[in-house]
């Protein structure tokens, strides 16, 4: 299979563009000051990249076993995000329960991540989201 993951992967690229519409991915790491009673932000990213619209959840997208540190509530959704271009940034990114997603204004949590492999290399991450 390793001979069509970066076509597939450059594919799923351009399709979430040309469909979907751009949404960002944001990062910050922060650290407690328990003098001060309140957290501090060490560093902050994102990343603007191409992405699905937003899909109602199904238990049969995720190929993960949610378990039950993840409780489904009504309203949550599912945004698709392509990892080349994650995997193009120096160092990769890799999107994680402690990162938010912003589409079209609106920022959500992301409460779980399921790769979508073409193989041997992940293509797309699906992000479980929150309000």
């Amino acid at each position: 299979m390793g001979i069509l993951d970066a076509p597939l992967s450059a594919a799923v690229n351009s399709l979430l563009g040309s469909i979907g519409g751009t949404c960002v991915l944001k990062k910050v790491d922060t650290k407690y000051d328990a003098l001060a009673g309140n957290k501090q932000v060490l560093s902050s990213q994102s990343w603007t990249l191409p992405c699905s619209p937003e899909m109602a959840f199904s238990k049969r997208m995720f190929q993960i076993s949610l378990g039950d540190e993840v409780a489904i509530q009504e309203g949550d959704f599912v945004i698709i995000i392509p990892a080349a271009f994650l995997n193009a940034q120096t160092p990769p990114v890799i999107p994680t329960i402690h990162m938010t997603i912003t589409r079209a204004g609106v920022t959500s949590k992301i409460v779980a991540v399921d790769p979508i492999n073409t193989g041997d290399q992940v293509a797309a991450y699906q992000l479980l989201c929150r309000r």
